[in-house]
């Protein structure tokens, strides 16, 4: 039996993949020499339950008990062991250790101070991505690897009640949604009430996971949903791009380009209801009236025959909506710097973020009247993100300004984030004008209904 046991907690193990692996050799030597190597014991308590601010660890050699302390007996979650990471969500958002990290042997670990690594990750804009995908990565392999464990059998540990208790409310709540749906098909052929009947269930289902706080939660109680309600899910356009997306990667611009056409599409009267539905939670809509609002700036920035913007986005321009739409009549106006490379003809420049943390920007028509950091602010950290800002007010004219269009959290921040599979960084507009630079003032335009959006215009004084 337990030959089994410790069989399952190695295939575990090896599903959750190796985070090593996930960068190039010269940027895993980079991490590394930054790190601490430590020796934990068998018994010793690596990380506390309810302790924020936490070191991120990196298992060598040795195994570690994931413990649920807070219930009388104790529960162990899960087992880690050599190549995956510990206090990784801790690290991404701050929030408190939500269970208590136990040596089940004698271990090696390599450790990196938060403080120090995001140092070391603001002065190197390109590891910084790296590092951020990679932990984003391993996160979802290992939490996918712990559900695969428990359907094949478990790690020979008791399953915590809480996420039995939580499995079966999701389980409820997609059993009340077929029956509401079955009643509106029946009501109505035109499918008027569908909306109505999707749009409770979906807010109930946004509300749990914006409180579910520690990612192997909404992992594996999320699995439930996907289990119960897949085919419904895959009906509706915008869930259907969420789910077919590749593995370990973002949803594509054609995500972005449907929520900002606003124009729900599925697979018949259900589908289309529930695209209806989801295109109407706030972070699709904030979606939306960003693109609007920034493309109004704009436009008010390019009110005149000699000037010019520059447009910095995650991954280039979008096929859809109004800001897509200016620049493609402002097309001699406006530069277009992409931080992901692009196919040939998109009209984008890649913006290689190692080569300009190394003092090597690209060629550019600077000075500009607007920089426009477009998506930036959801995939960079903090400090990374500050140099950044600086870097961009450099590039602005005489009474130029920078203008930041980024996402808010917002109760449907979870759900999207466990569908997509990766961790965005939603912040409050505050938080953004606090890492702009000093010398400047800034001002903040916001949607009036509760879209997910903020537009942080700043100008230097």
């Amino acid at each position: 039996m337990k030959e089994l046991s410790e069989a399952k907690g190695a295939a575990g193990q090896a599903l959750g993949g190796d985070f090593a692996a996930l960068f190039g050799a010269e940027a895993w030597r980079r991490l590394v020499a930054a790190s601490a190597r430590v020796e934990i014991s068998t018994g010793a308590v690596l990380l506390r339950q309810g302790e924020p601010a936490q070191p991120l660890y990196f298992v060598e050699s040795g195994s570690f008990e994931i413990v649920d302390a807070r219930s009388a007996p104790e529960t162990v979650v899960s087992l880690v062991g050599p190549g995956q990471v510990l206090g990784d969500m801790a690290f991404l958002d701050r929030a408190p250790a939500s269970a208590e990290v136990r040596a089940r042997s004698a271990s090696s670990c390599l450790r990196w101070q938060r403080s120090e690594l995001l140092d070391l990750l603001s002065g190197q804009p390109e590891l910084a991505i790296s590092f951020y995908r990679a932990l984003a990565s391993a996160s979802v392999l290992r939490n996918r690897a712990l559900q695969n464990a428990v359907m094949i059998g478990g790690f020979g540990v008791a399953r915590p009640s809480r996420v039995d208790r939580e499995a079966q409310e999701i389980r409820d709540l997609a059993d009340h949604l077929a029956a509401e749906l079955d009643d509106a098909i029946g009501a109505s052929p035109a499918g008027s009430p569908l909306v109505e009947a999707v749009r409770p269930w979906l807010t109930s289902v946004c509300r749990w996971f914006s409180g579910a706080g520690e990612g192997a939660r909404a992992e594996e109680v999320g699995a439930e949903l996907r289990r119960k309600l897949e085919e419904l899910l895959r009906s509706a356009a915008t869930s259907a791009m969420l789910l077919d997306r590749p593995e370990g990667r973002p949803a594509g611009p054609e995500l972005l380009a449907h929520v900002l056409r606003g124009s729900p599409a599925g697979d018949g009267e259900i589908g289309e209801a529930l695209d209806r539905a989801l295109l109407s939670l706030p972070t699709p809509r904030g979606w939306a009236w960003r693109d609007g609002a920034t493309a109004a700036q704009l436009e008010r920035v390019l009110d005149g025959p000699a000037r010019r913007v520059l447009w910095i986005s995650l991954n280039g321009p979008c096929g859809a909506g109004a800001l897509a739409a200016l620049v493609a009549s402002q097309a001699a106006r406006i530069d277009l710097l992409s931080l992901e490379p692009l196919a040939d003809g998109s009209g984008a420049q890649h913006l290689d973020l190692l080569a300009l943390a190394r003092g090597a920007p690209p060629p550019l028509a600077a000075p500009y009247d607007a920089v426009l950091l477009d998506r930036v602010c959801d995939l960079l950290p903090e400090e990374t993100l500050r140099a950044f800002f600086a870097w961009s007010a450099r590039l602005l004219a005489p009474a130029g300004e920078l203008v930041v269009a980024h996402a808010v959290p917002a109760e449907d921040h979870g759900l999207l984030d466990h569908l997509l599979g990766w961790p965005s960084l939603p912040r409050r507009p505050e938080e953004i004008q606090a890492l702009l630079p000093a010398d400047g003032q800034a001002r903040t335009l916001e949607p009036v209904d509760d879209e997910a959006a903020a537009l942080c215009c700043w100008s230097s004084s």
